[in-house]
């Protein structure tokens, strides 16, 4: 989270902020992963930035895969390309960060359930 906080921070320009779709749609899993890749392929981020946005990167790509594959796939990330274009992706990229620490919070939170209900 505080990487993509980071990032945010540091994306953030004159252009009007791009519309984020709501957080747990497949359009905002699409959008997460064009900014993300945006960000990734930037001389600006370094080596361990990089490998931990590629790991950001892979979980959208997993939950758009889940929906949309092939030309289909292309062509989601062609239109949500085009809707980003010319706007800030900090606010996108920000909602996809905050998204991911409430997955991984509910993730951890499974586990120590059913870790609990073991011990019984």
């Amino acid at each position: 989270m505080i990487l993509f906080l980071a990032w945010a921070t540091a994306a953030a320009g004159a252009a009007p902020a791009a519309a984020a779709a709501s957080p747990g749609t497949s359009d905002f899993d699409v959008q997460c992963m064009i900014v993300i890749e945006q960000v990734t392929s930037s001389d600006k981020a370094d080596a361990a930035t990089k490998s931990q946005l590629a790991m950001a990167l892979m979980y959208y790509f997993g939950r758009v895969d889940s929906v949309a594959s092939g030309n289909a796939l292309k062509a989601r990330i062609r239109a949500a390309t085009k809707g980003l274009q010319g706007h800030q992706i900090a606010p996108v990229l920000k909602g996809c960060g905050e998204y991911m620490t409430k997955r991984g919070t509910a993730m951890e939170t499974l586990g120590k359930s059913l870790q609990a209900e073991d011990k019984k």
